[in-house]
């Protein structure tokens, strides 16, 4: 798992081949991109700075002597706040973390009130 805007350092160990060199792409794209993250020709790859719609990418390493030989990793990325779904809320009154019904609940990155739900 990476988080947006972080590093991860990948290395690839071809056998059997004269050329150790190799192309990396980020979900099909050599380099990779802006939506999706980057990664250099030796392998450093740079999360994007948003959430991609499916949260992960596929990272692949190419041999460029013969391009028959490939490998992949999935990487999940992840935000730098981390929810884990549940509802969020502070008593307007009472600035305490029981539920009156009447406060705001924060879920999945939206503020609800109750008259609106």
């Amino acid at each position: 798992m990476v988080r947006v805007n972080n590093t991860l350092q990948f290395k690839l160990s071809l056998e059997d081949s004269s050329n150790s060199e190799v192309t990396w792409s980020v979900n099909d794209i050599p380099g990779g991109s802006a939506t999706f993250g980057f990664i250099t020709p030796t392998g450093l790859y740079t999360a994007p700075g948003t959430l991609p719609p499916n949260k992960s990418v596929v990272i692949t390493a190419r041999s460029m002597d013969n391009v028959a030989n490939w490998a992949t990793a999935t990487i999940l990325l992840q935000s730098t706040a981390t929810l884990n779904g549940n509802n969020y809320y502070v008593n307007a009154e009472t600035a305490d973390d029981i539920y009156d019904g009447t406060s705001p609940t924060y879920t999945r990155g939206s503020i609800v009130w109750p008259n609106q739900c």
